[in-house]
């Protein structure tokens, strides 16, 4: 897992290209790289996944809490299920999961703080 640190990126083209070359899937660790662009592009754009941290330690923070970016639907739908219980709808589980959701509170926090 590369780790983009203190608002430096990683160097994302030849990660990809190594990826690219044996069919690896990449997943960074964006904590510290909120807001952090390359050529004007969102360092959440590149890779497959991107793990991000709202902690009070992070630049954007709720004091807790977290988010994952990615880039297809299948996985996306996958989260969602782990998020959730396992649940597809009201009363269907399709797979193992957790109450991995912030609070109202902490989004409220998240939100008020980039106003400012």
């Amino acid at each position: 897992m590369p780790v983009h640190v203190y608002g430096n990126p990683c160097n994302v083209k030849r990660l990809q290209e190594i990826a690219d070359t044996y069919g690896l899937k990449i997943i960074y660790d964006a904590a510290h790289a909120f807001g952090v662009t390359i050529n004007k592009e969102s360092i959440l754009n590149f890779g497959d996944l991107s793990v991000l941290s709202f902690h009070a330690t992070k630049v954007f923070n709720t004091f807790e809490g977290g988010a994952i970016v990615c880039h297809d639907e299948k996985t996306k739908q996958r989260i969602d299920y782990l998020k959730n219980f396992g649940f597809a709808d009201e009363v269907t589980v399709v797979a193992p999961g957790i109450n991995a959701k912030m609070n109202e509170f902490q989004a409220a926090l998240g939100f008020a703080t980039q106003l400012y």
